[in-house]
């Protein structure tokens, strides 16, 4: 099989990976007990992405010519930027975007029992987000207020650094 062909082949296996991926959640892994966890969606991901560079590195290892090298370099970048847009997308739904606030607020003139529902959506999600910081040992609460325990400093630092890195405006 010429270069060209392993290139091609190897990107067809990509998207078939990404597909299967894709798949997998939407029939399944959804239904599932996992599907409200952030670190099953996170395992998902990777075990998708482990294929595909593993296999990568297997055709490289057996072939390193410039055009199977792109080739897998590419796929391997095509697959990042899917898992990484999917956990941004599933993240937003879990966690930010809440499909019930959306109904409520469109279908009807917000009131103050409307408003009270809004609020306990609301609250609901952040102390699912808490609770889920919490429980990954993020954030500890300490004299009644949630504060960044010691496994959570070098993330947070990460994320300022980014902010700053990028000039996010703080979100308050």
């Amino acid at each position: 099989m010429d270069n060209t062909t392993q290139a091609l082949v190897f990107f067809l296996f990509t998207l078939s990976v990404i597909l299967i991926n894709f798949s997998y959640f939407h029939f399944i892994f959804r239904h599932g007990s996992l599907r409200a966890s952030e670190g099953g969606i996170f395992k998902l991901q990777l075990i998708s992405s482990c294929f595909v560079v593993i296999f990568g590195a297997i055709l490289i290892l057996n072939n390193p010519d410039p055009i199977i090298i792109s080739c897998v370099l590419g796929c391997v970048f095509l697959h990042g930027i899917y898992s990484l847009t999917f956990l941004e997308f599933w993240a937003l739904a879990q966690g930010s975007f809440s499909q019930e606030i959306v109904k409520l607020s469109l279908h009807q003139p917000i009131t103050d029992t409307s408003l009270t529902k809004l609020i306990n959506i609301g609250n609901g999600k952040l102390k699912t987000r808490l609770n889920g910081l919490h429980a990954g040992g993020m954030i500890k609460l300490q004299d009644g207020l949630w504060v960044i325990s010691p496994k959570g400093i070098p993330s947070s630092a990460c994320m300022l650094y980014i902010q700053k890195m990028v000039k996010l405006q703080d979100p308050g």
